[in-house]
């Protein structure tokens, strides 16, 4: 999907699009990993990248949003890349299901903006684009979770129609807050 995109104030106008990584991608890709790793992000999701080909981890999200060869605790998930002419500007995860720790934790939708294009109204779009997704996966209600303190993806999630369930301690970090919103 192709969206036109006005930056408040500036009234400067792009297109981007929520696609999922083909081979045309793999440079913007690799750039898109190095802006992630500098920024210290260790998630689980950046080490099933590492030491990967492109095309097998191409390959591997292909399978993983049929549920073919996932982890043993995963669940089916499609893994789109916000593009804004020819880089990624982030990614968000749809799980198309829910396990314990996603019903308690991780939610339906995870998504990420690269440090370098963070406070320019992407978070917001990223989130609109992915329930525009989950409804065509048929799901009518999904869970969106955020670290308590972060307060501009609670604002995200909240003026998409989030409403805050609880807030759910973790092992190693601060409270998840988890918000339902109705699509």
């Amino acid at each position: 999907m192709i969206v036109s995109f006005i930056h408040g104030q500036h009234m400067e106008k792009e297109e981007l699009r929520l696609a999922e990584l083909e081979p045309e991608h793999e440079a913007a890709f690799a750039d898109y990993l190095e802006a992630v790793r500098a920024e210290g992000d260790d998630s689980r999701w950046l080490a099933e990248y590492q030491d990967l080909p492109y095309a097998g981890m191409v390959e591997k999200l292909k399978c993983w949003k049929t549920g073919e060869k996932l982890p043993s605790d995963w669940v089916p998930a499609s893994t789109l890349f916000l593009m804004r002419e020819g880089k990624i500007v982030g990614q968000v995860s749809i799980r198309h299901e829910l396990n314990d720790f996603l019903r308690r934790i991780g939610g339906h939708i995870g998504y990420y903006i690269r440090a370098d294009q963070r406070m320019k109204g992407y978070g917001g779009l990223i989130l609109k684009l992915a329930m525009e997704e989950v409804r065509r996966i048929g799901l009518n209600r999904v869970l969106v979770t955020c670290d308590e303190g972060n307060i501009g993806s609670q604002k995200i999630i909240e003026k998409h129609g989030g409403v805050l369930e609880n807030m759910e301690p973790t092992e190693d970090g601060p409270p998840k807050r988890r918000y339902w919103i109705e699509l």
